[in-house]
């Protein structure tokens, strides 16, 4: 077999498919898309833990413990008297996970739609990836302050919010379809 000889100058298949991905991407075209499948995930599970507290008789116990966990170094006390800034401020960095999380997964959407990926994998895909990095991260994160998420926090607690939060995260960004949509304008 004869290897083929490139002319000075001329660029091959994959050389120029590359090139041209670069002058056609814009610098993270899916970060607006992300904000709303973001919110819709971090809405999603917190209603789910309102109503799992509200069941076990103290309202809003998750976010004020997990609040005192990380920005008072405190114990994981899911009956601790509610402080609205402890609650508040983890709010807000739940809801900043969950739209860095779907920036991750609309990127993701994005790229495999370009690629020619078929929906159904993208979905697969979506869902697993969205899954895989919230409990990833939480894990992390109880590790990180000492919590354990066998314990009080209740482990099937956070499996099925983020089961909860995968799938309706996934469905937001394959309804909104912004990669297939860009892609459709980009052939």
């Amino acid at each position: 077999m004869t290897p083929s000889i490139v002319e000075p100058g001329s660029q091959t298949a994959l050389e120029k498919s590359r090139d041209e991905d670069l002058m056609t991407t814009e610098a993270m075209p899916y970060l607006g898309a992300a904000v709303p499948v973001g919110l819709v995930g971090a809405s999603i599970v917190a209603l789910y833990v309102l109503m799992v507290d509200a069941l076990a008789g103290h309202v809003l116990g998750t976010p004020n413990a997990l609040g005192g966990v990380l920005f008072r170094g405190e114990g994981f006390v899911l009956d601790a008297p509610i402080r609205p800034g402890l609650v508040f401020g983890y709010t807000m960095l739940h809801i900043a996970t969950f739209i860095m999380v779907a920036a991750a997964a609309v990127s993701a959407e994005y790229t495999l739609s370009r690629r020619g990926i078929g929906l159904p994998i993208q979905i697969v895909c979506g869902v697993s990836g969205i899954f895989l990095g919230l409990q990833a991260l939480f894990v992390v994160l109880m590790l990180l302050l000492g919590v354990s998420w066998v314990g009080e926090l209740g482990f099937e607690r956070i499996v099925v919010a983020n089961v909860i939060a995968a799938f309706s995260m996934a469905a937001t960004v394959y309804l909104r379809g912004t990669g297939r949509a860009r892609s459709r304008v980009e052939r």
